[in-house]
């Protein structure tokens, strides 16, 4: 279901559209009403697909608004419209395919007619999803401008997002091994919800074992932030088995970062080299299809799931979906869905007694011998000889 909004400065104008596409025979969709401030952060918590949009409500700078827009979701469509010919004729300049411009006076079947084109342009996937993948990846941005020194492009971002605060401390830590890409994602999410709760908002990254954090809270708070995070850390590594240091510096101002960031390195000593691939990261930050693509595929690899339902639910077809996969991910979509399965399938052996025939259908697969075949491929050895080496593992580590 795709997500319409409808920004507007007049209540009853906007009451009015919302009640027309309401009735216009759209197919489902969800529609809201929402004020011109922070577009970009409500686009992100709403997961719109679609925006309509009175040029005037966006502000005084209505191309900041939309340029703010577009860096946290790049494929949202926009209708918008104005009796400002001036001002449409500056926004005209952008040149962008998913900004359509509508003149006053409104006629419906204008309007009707726009919407359904911005609507058949967005093949937006389910809302919630939508919403965790653009702020995910305005996060990613966000925290790599701040660790590269983009101090001005950081700021926008910080802008739309909301974060007015400018103080806080960098974090730096090491792990004495490496985290599978779902443990990285785990952590990073649980981290995130401990700092939130002492007032701390915090951009975050674990990859690989490291992890990188800038965080927002007043300078009263940072003690508290510190030990949440070093607590968390602990608790983290002694269930997994790891050992971890943590490092964090202190900054008043954005324009201190840079170097809050050397002191927090300096402080892992000889282990800073574990902190490079956080500081400059191999990859760009993946296209929105693509985490939309990675996202799906982490929710259902336990289901019976193929290349053409994946590509019909994110709105692509499956031989741009091989290709666009491949190209970021470095892996093809059935390696990475192979991937998930076996890890889980892992996991449910260490850790459960359920019958190798009930791990292979939790985790997608309903034959058992094709199961212990293709565990055998990647593991090299069967499920049971799998499960009876971890538990000679446990026994002996006792």
């Amino acid at each position: 279901m795709t997500h319409i909004m409808i920004v507007s400065a007049n209540g009853s104008e906007a009451k009015a559209l919302f009640y027309l596409l309401q009735r216009a025979g759209l197919g489902a969709v969800d529609l809201s009403i929402c004020p011109g401030e922070h577009l970009a952060r409500l686009v992100a918590e709403r997961g719109a697909g679609v925006i309509l949009a009175e040029a005037e409500a966006l502000g005084d700078k209505p191309e900041q608004a939309l340029d703010e827009l577009f860096r946290v979701a790049p494929e949202c469509q926009v209708v918008l419209y104005s009796g400002n010919t001036v001002q449409m004729d500056a926004l005209r300049t952008l040149k962008r395919d998913n900004v359509q411009m509508l003149m006053r006076p409104l006629r419906k079947t204008q309007i009707q007619r726009a919407v359904a084109r911005a609507l058949e342009q967005a093949g937006h996937g389910p809302r919630q999803a939508q919403c965790e993948q653009l702020l995910r990846i305005m996060t990613q941005r966000t925290l790599d401008d701040l660790l590269e020194g983009r101090t001005e492009e950081a700021c926008k971002s910080l802008n739309a997002l909301g974060l007015e605060q400018e103080c806080g401390a960098v974090y730096l830590a090491w792990l004495s091994e490496p985290l599978a890409l779902r443990e990285s994602e785990n952590l990073a999410a649980e981290l995130r919800g401990r700092l939130l709760g002492v007032g701390c908002t915090a951009l975050l990254r674990v990859s690989g074992g490291s992890l990188a954090a800038v965080g927002f809270a007043p300078a009263d708070q940072q003690a508290a932030v510190m030990g949440t995070l070093e607590t968390a850390l602990k608790r983290y590594c002694f269930e997994h088995e790891r050992k971890h240091q943590l490092s964090s510096a202190p900054f008043d101002s954005l324009e201190e970062l840079p170097e809050a960031l050397q002191q927090a390195a300096a402080g892992l000593g000889p282990r800073v080299g574990w902190a490079e691939p956080l500081l400059k990261p191999e990859r760009p930050v993946m296209p929105v299809r693509v985490e939309r693509v990675r996202q799906y595929i982490q929710e259902h690899f336990c289901e019976e799931i193929s290349l053409e339902s994946i590509a019909a639910v994110c709105g692509m077809s499956k031989y741009y979906l091989c290709h666009v996969f491949k190209e970021n991910m470095g892996v093809s979509v059935f390696n990475y869905l192979i991937w998930l399965r076996m890890e889980e399938a892992r996991r449910l052996l260490a850790t459960t007694t359920l019958k190798v025939s009930q791990v292979g259908s939790r985790v997608g697969y309903a034959d058992p011998n094709y199961f212990i075949t293709a565990f055998k491929k990647q593991e090299g050895v069967t499920p049971t000889e799998y499960r009876a080496g971890q538990t000679v593992r446990r026994l002996n580590a006792e």
